[in-house]
């Protein structure tokens, strides 16, 4: 990955949404999804060994998107969303420690 990120190759737009637990009025727990963050990204389908830490993450990892920080932290639990398809978030980077980029490892989930 170059050192710098122009905005041109952001040309994705996604969504980041936050799972969250309400019940029913029953009391059954419901999950909902709510918006945490609507940005631009660079999404790369992942083949060969580019992020392969380990052989568990060589076989959960299928899409690498890029993303400006977006300075408060995204949890794990979350999900991406880009054109009706959702990803999974499996590992985030801090790109070269900067706080300027973010590097999410993502599994996309099939239907």
């Amino acid at each position: 990955m170059k050192n710098r990120v122009r905005a041109g190759e952001l040309r994705h737009p996604i969504s980041i949404e936050e799972q969250v637990e309400t019940q029913d009025s029953y009391g059954g727990v419901v999950i909902t999804w709510n918006n945490l963050l609507d940005t631009r990204a660079k999404i790369v389908p992942v083949t060969g060994g580019e992020w392969y830490i380990n052989d568990q993450l060589a076989n959960t990892v299928d899409h690498s998107i890029l993303i400006r920080h977006p300075r408060f932290d995204i949890p794990y639990s979350a999900r991406i969303i880009f054109n009706g398809r959702e990803f999974n978030i499996v590992k985030m980077l801090n790109f070269e420690e900067r706080d300027m980029h973010l590097v999410i490892l993502a599994k996309e989930k099939k239907q």
